[in-house]
């Protein structure tokens, strides 16, 4: 049963790196370019003289959350840093834990498949109810004297 969750090396670095740019890099590049956005957004907002102001307001409150940012960054590389390292240094336990995840991750997608499944039913059910009685329809082809019932036929 373990053999099924072995990974090589190779195709787990290669999720990995694929996982680092989904998770790490494009939430940050996200953010990014919410905060410049908004401070271009604030920046042409109003009349020349409150501009001017409102830009300096700006700058002297998006500095701090610029540094607070860069901070978290480089804790976070730091953080990614050091546990490739661990890892390299201990690759079974990075297996092990990789098979791990892999076997909670295909639980929760079966429990997630079988508490959408009855959803997904009843929506079938209640669009089959819809289209059997669409009094719209039937108003219409009635009102039209059933000409339209014979173009759908």
């Amino acid at each position: 049963m373990e053999e099924k969750f072995r990974v090589s090396l190779q195709v787990a670095r290669t999720r990995h790196r694929r996982e680092v740019g989904l998770y790490i890099f494009l939430p940050l590049g996200v953010s990014l370019l919410c905060v410049f956005a908004l401070l271009f957004m604030s920046l042409g907002a109003a009349s020349e003289r409150f501009s001017q102001i409102a830009a300096l307001a700006v700058i002297w409150l998006s500095l701090p959350l610029l540094l607070l940012q860069a901070m978290l960054l480089v804790l976070l590389f730091a953080g990614v840093y050091l546990l490739r390292r661990a890892l390299r240094a201990f690759p079974g336990v990075a297996l092990r834990a990789q098979g791990r995840l892999y076997r909670e991750y295909e639980r929760l997608n079966r429990l997630g498949e079988r508490l959408v499944r009855p959803i997904f039913g009843l929506h079938q059910g209640w669009v089959i109810v819809r289209t059997i009685f669409d009094f719209r329809r039937i108003g219409s082809v009635w009102k039209s004297g059933g000409s339209e019932w014979k173009e759908m036929q």
